[in-house]
């Protein structure tokens, strides 16, 4: 939803929107546009002004009013400025962020002037939090993520800021060209952007959604589409809604690391939520090409680089394959229980101690993910944490951070309880091996690879 100002103003400026949007043949059926809607967190959004029923259609939005990437192409200014500049050719993002802040600097000249107005000048998401709300994430699977998002918000404002340098059209002239101005753009475009099927070949770009995007998520299913033959965009009821309750919609399935990201909240009981964890396969491998060759036999696209979803219901079947591969044995190799030619072969157990080495390798990467966690603040951190305790933002980070401890340590028992049971038949297999030499059944040879 997001929100800039607040109470009466905010209202007008919501109003003037929606007439813009109404009055341009968009549809508003049963929801209006309303100031804080979800509450201060959620900002604005939609709210029933009647009863609702399931897959009635509410919002239908035209695809003249949408803001797209090839509308940037297409503009007279900035069309040419694109095509004069490579590095951002293929970037779309950054062509719709510079549409927007173009478009803003027409003032009442853009036809997107009404939407522009009511879009959010303040976000919830980490880009714009300060150094100690930051701090609550520390240890966190976003971390990273968040600083490659910050850079490379930083690297295109340089880029664009020296070729504006050279400009001699006002609107693209580098004193307009601020930074806080090109985040807010960034941010506007990463919280709200979708993609839909424009021109002749229905080919997918990025594009600003107007009022449509003004509605906060809900666990549910996914109840928009783009009507091709109306040309466009439509937006059913996911499910009964009473009149004054706020109406939602599914954003999809998404992790509260994305959530949280790129649309500044976090979902409790998220059912879609998951912690990234990167595993490799590299040439300083023992029997590298071997296990490369089993991988690629497998057909089931894993490759040698794969990131995996850990999450506190299921470990992933394609998660627990690699691992088998990765920590098969020479004899495993040269001498399998089976063909390791399917994702099926390498998704149950190949050898009891193929298994308790794919397990101690899982069980180590989450406790080393856990570890990452500062255990109590102290100090600086102290301060810090205290200093941020009142803020929303901090609030956020925490629950987040606590929803993917739960996901770590409910993964970890999952991988402690098949180390159990595997314990349990690595014994059970050494007691039967014992009393077949007591018995004199089996002599002193040793059990090869695929029978341990």
């Amino acid at each position: 939803g997001g929100g800039a100002a607040s109470g009466e103003q905010r209202q007008r400026v919501l109003d003037e929107c929606v007439r813009w949007f109404e009055a341009s043949g968009g549809t508003l059926d049963g929801v209006a546009l309303r100031a804080d809607a979800g509450g201060a967190a959620a900002g604005n959004g939609l709210v029933a002004t009647r009863d609702i029923d399931a897959d009635e259609l509410v919002v239908a939005v035209p695809r003249k009013l949408m803001m797209t990437a090839r509308d940037a192409r297409r503009d007279e200014r900035l069309g040419a400025f694109i095509e004069e500049t490579p590095a951002v050719q293929g970037i779309v993002f950054v062509q719709l962020a510079l549409f927007l802040l173009t478009e803003r600097a027409k003032l009442g000249e853009s036809r997107w002037a009404a939407y522009i107005r009511a879009l959010p000048t303040r976000f919830s998401t980490p880009l714009h939090w300060s150094g100690d709300e930051l701090l609550t994430l520390r240890g966190s699977s976003v971390c990273f993520e968040l600083v490659s998002l910050y850079k490379r918000v930083c690297q295109y404002y340089c880029l664009l800021y020296h070729k504006f340098l050279d400009e001699k059209d006002a609107l693209l002239a580098a004193p307009w060209f601020t930074f806080a101005r090109w985040l807010w753009a960034s941010s506007v475009v990463w919280t709200r952007q979708n993609r839909v099927p424009v021109g002749k070949n229905d080919t997918l770009t990025e594009c600003l959604i107007p009022v449509w995007d003004m509605c906060n998520h809900e666990h549910g299913h996914v109840s928009t589409f783009m009507a091709k033959d109306a040309k466009r965009c439509e937006c059913q009821a996911m499910r009964k809604f009473a009149k004054g309750e706020q109406f939602t919609i599914f954003y999809g399935p998404r992790p509260n690391a994305q959530l949280l990201l790129y649309s500044g909240f976090v979902y409790d009981k998220n059912e879609h939520d998951a912690v990234a964890v990167h595993f490799e396969l590299t040439p300083a491998h023992e029997n590298y090409a071997a296990k490369k060759a089993v991988l690629d036999a497998t057909g089931a696209g894993v490759k040698p680089n794969e990131n995996f979803a850990l999450r506190a219901a299921t470990i992933e079947p394609r998660l627990l394959a690699f691992l088998r591969v990765l920590t098969l044995s020479a004899d495993e190799l040269s001498s399998p229980p089976r063909p390791l030619t399917s994702l099926a072969a390498v998704s149950s157990t190949i050898t009891l101690r193929n298994e308790s080495m794919a397990l101690a390798l899982f069980e180590q990467s989450v406790r080393e993910l856990l570890a990452m966690f500062p255990a109590v603040a102290n100090g600086d951190a102290a301060r810090a944490t205290a200093a941020a305790a009142a803020t929303g933002n901090a609030e956020l980070g925490r629950r987040f951070v606590a929803a993917e401890k739960a996901i770590l340590n409910a993964t970890l028992a999952q991988v402690l309880a098949l180390q159990k049971a595997v314990k349990q038949k690595l014994k059970k297999k050494q007691q039967q091996q014992r009393k077949k030499q007591r018995d004199g059944d089996g002599g002193a040879a040793a059990p090869s690879a695929a029978e341990k």
